[in-house]
């Protein structure tokens, strides 16, 4: 097809020469329309056919015709009439199906194959008039090249352009975890590497190995907590799409270790002695992933003071201390890994003075003990008392038995003694008006100041009154007396009979008592204390006190 055929007159007698004239035929009759001079060019319409040439010569005598050789069937070229089509459902995993689409030709055309992803990537080995989606495909259009081919040549065809092909995920590589494996650490996943279209999206859910799943624990990054410790993770990645979804497991991470507890926080410090001291603590927030066996206290020094064997906030005991030293103190907490990081220092606090000896010259007068004013317990004031040449004086307690108002205080002689600082309060009025070794803050102590003065210089040897001596405000504090308990005071001064001691008989206390008439006593020999005897009609002791604050 296209190619020219051309014819000779072929060989003729007659007078005058003859002309010619020319028609083409497709065998084995059909006249060409307009085929007519020596040479044809061939068309569509000759293939598959036999051309001849009919040439006719004429004179003036008559005409002839003579029919040339007849051609070869005349070949052609495949052509596209109607392009491939491609079928099929455009899934990774699915098949498409090209057709050969129409062509004309001669002879008969055979077909060859190429799958191509848009615009012109061609897929290696795919030759066939059938092509299985893979992954590579995903997100791609895929159309086929069909390629006819005869004698006459070749021609290619492009089929129509699928639509975009889809994948639900799959995983090409795992996801991975990363991050240090001790409690109170955070850990990281990746999604890992995936296949599909449409792209998918992410979900997370960390598990202990090997298939408990942790609540809540589900976004790309996981805080350790004390639950995971002995226990290895990892995370199951979920990837969706419109298709589907698939999951993924990361690494396993090593065995999660516990850490050492956060800091504890510093409470407040406060004396409770010459050697003893308490601090208090707050729990940190972490216990490091393992129970908190027990709290430290050192001091400025580093020298450890106390401790307290719990997991809770609480108050160490400190022991050891100097007597009238200054101290801070630091708490560290302690579990299976170690010790946690000091804490910020306390408050700083002084320890108690050394306790002078019972008996001991003090103060202007001789030391009788201490009280605790607070009633915890812990001494606030060292009492003092008075010389008996000077500081001691038989009287009544009142010169009537009325009310006096001011006076009810158990444990603060002073107050009580400047309530009734005046002539109708002779025992009180004589130990306010004193002036001893420079001091002039005598006074007449309280019910539980003279309990004191008994519990340290009983002057005697004989046994006590077990339904008195009950102090709360003693240090330490103490319950009723047993009958050998206290015994007689180890200072030789006053025992009785010494230079300083107590006499076996009554004492005032500037308490008053319930019913306003009397007032409180307490007995020297067995320690009997009483809020029954009248004011103004009893002459007992009056034995003056002062009080130095710790």
């Amino acid at each position: 097809m296209g190619q020219t055929l051309t014819t000779t007159n072929g060989t003729w007698t007659g007078v005058p020469s003859p002309t010619f004239t020319y028609q083409w035929f497709r065998s084995p009759s059909t006249s060409i329309s307009g085929a007519t001079s020596s040479t044809y060019t061939l068309t569509a319409s000759d293939s598959g056919n036999t051309i001849y040439c009919r040439v006719t010569a004429t004179n003036v005598a008559g005409s002839a015709s003579a029919d040339s050789n007849t051609t070869a069937t005349v070949n052609q070229v495949p052509a596209n009439t109607a392009a491939p089509a491609v079928t099929g459902t455009t899934t990774v995993g699915q098949t498409l199906t090209t057709t050969n689409g129409t062509w004309t030709g001669v002879p008969s055309p055979t077909f060859t194959y190429q799958w191509f992803r848009s615009p012109s990537s061609a897929i290696g080995g795919a030759t066939s008039s059938s092509y299985v989606l893979v992954s590579a495909d995903a997100g791609n259009t895929i159309y086929c090249r069909v390629t006819a081919t005869n004698a006459a040549g070749s021609a290619s065809a492009d089929s129509n352009t699928t639509a975009t092909v889809n994948q639900a995920p799959v995983n090409t590589s795992a996801p991975v975890v990363t991050g240090t494996a001790t409690f109170g650490q955070t850990l990281t996943t990746t999604n890992g590497t995936w296949s599909g279209f449409p792209s998918p999206t992410f979900t997370y859910q960390w598990f202990r190995s090997p298939s408990t799943s942790i609540s809540g624990a589900t976004s790309t990054t996981y805080l350790l907590t004390d639950s995971d410790v002995g226990n290895t993770i990892y995370c199951k990645v979920t990837a969706s799409n419109a298709l589907g979804s698939a999951t993924a497991n990361s690494n396993t991470t090593a065995i999660i270790a516990v850490t050492v507890p956060d800091t504890p926080t510093i409470g407040t410090a406060t004396t409770t002695g010459t050697t003893t001291a308490t601090v208090s603590y707050t729990a940190p927030a972490s216990n490091g992933g393992s129970i908190i066996t027990r709290y430290t206290a050192v001091d400025q020094n580093g020298t450890q003071r106390g401790y307290i064997p719990q997991h809770q906030s609480g108050t160490i005991g400190l022991t050891g201390l100097t007597p009238g030293t200054s101290y801070t103190f630091r708490v560290y907490a302690t579990n299976s890994a170690g010790n946690s990081g000091l804490s910020a220092a306390s408050n700083q606090i002084t320890t108690q003075p050394p306790v002078p000896t019972i008996g001991e010259s003090y103060a202007g007068g001789y030391f009788a003990g201490q009280i605790s004013y607070n009633g915890d317990g812990v001494a606030t004031h060292n009492l003092v008392v008075a010389p008996l040449s000077s500081g001691q004086l038989q009287t009544t307690w009142k010169t009537s038995n009325t009310i006096s108002y001011g006076t009810f205080s158990d444990v603060d002689g002073l107050a009580n003694s400047d309530s009734m600082n005046d002539t109708s309060h002779p025992s009180a009025y004589f130990c306010r008006g004193l002036t001893i070794g420079g001091y002039t803050d005598w006074y007449l102590p309280a019910k539980n100041e003279l309990e004191v003065l008994y519990y340290n210089l009983k002057p005697g040897t004989q046994n006590n009154s077990t339904s008195s001596g009950n102090n709360p405000n003693a240090v330490p504090t103490r319950g009723n007396y047993s009958t050998g308990t206290p015994g007689q005071t180890s200072a030789t001064d006053f025992r009785s009979g010494g230079t300083h001691a107590l006499a076996q008989g009554n004492y005032w206390a500037s308490t008053e008592a319930t019913n306003s008439a009397n007032a409180w006593r307490q007995g020297f020999t067995d320690g009997t204390q009483s809020g029954t005897f009248s004011k103004s009609g009893n002459n007992f002791r009056a034995r003056a006190i002062r009080k130095e604050p710790i």
